[in-house]
């Protein structure tokens, strides 16, 4: 059987660990969306690890994988533990600030299915109609070289660290979003 470290956003001060059903198996890699049962309720988290080793007490399995694509990389992940160790912040709590909140808060979630099988979970209040996919890009504005980096960045290392990775991505990084349309938004 498969284990994997599923952060939630809760102020938990680490992930815990699910098991992963042999149907969702191919989608359970480290940066992806799963929805996992909660203390009688469900919630979405993101795998952190994959191939951990059993837990002392029963792992509880992982109840859907909607996305086809991881949506968080491996430097965005790394970038998300150095915020939680340098703000001291939970793990789920760092990741629910890099996504949008429809793909990924403490709202209950949305399952549904579609006519291909497929299984899309989106997290916000049932009110909410016409949710559209879009995908965000996070760019650095102007790349500038290290003499120019030592000099905006002298006073803020930690701030530098953030931009140098974003840069090590080739200058942007992009993320799966999902938000409400013109006409939800309004009310309608």
């Amino acid at each position: 059987m498969t284990f994997v470290d599923v952060a939630l956003p809760l102020a938990l001060p680490t992930a815990l660990t699910y098991s992963v059903p042999d149907e969702l198996k191919e989608r359970a890699v480290a940066g992806a969306r799963v929805l996992v049962p909660v203390k009688g309720r469900e919630m979405v988290g993101i795998i952190t690890a994959t191939g951990r080793p059993a837990p002392a007490a029963r792992a509880r399995d992982i109840l859907e994988a909607p996305d086809e694509t991881p949506v968080l990389d491996s430097t965005l992940l790394q970038l998300a533990d150095w915020m939680g160790a340098h703000y001291a912040a939970s793990p789920g709590l760092v990741l629910r600030a890099m996504l949008p909140a429809a793909l990924y808060s403490e709202g209950r979630p949305i399952r549904r299915k579609g006519a291909d099988g497929s299984v899309e979970v989106i997290t916000a209040t049932p009110s909410m109609k016409g949710l559209e996919k879009t995908e965000r890009v996070f760019a650095l504005a102007q790349d500038t070289g290290l003499l120019e980096r030592d000099r905006r960045f002298a006073r803020a290392p930690r701030q530098r660290e953030a931009v140098e990775a974003i840069a090590g991505l080739g200058g942007q990084a992009s993320v799966l979003a999902a938000h409400a349309g013109r006409r939800a938004r309004r009310g309608a």
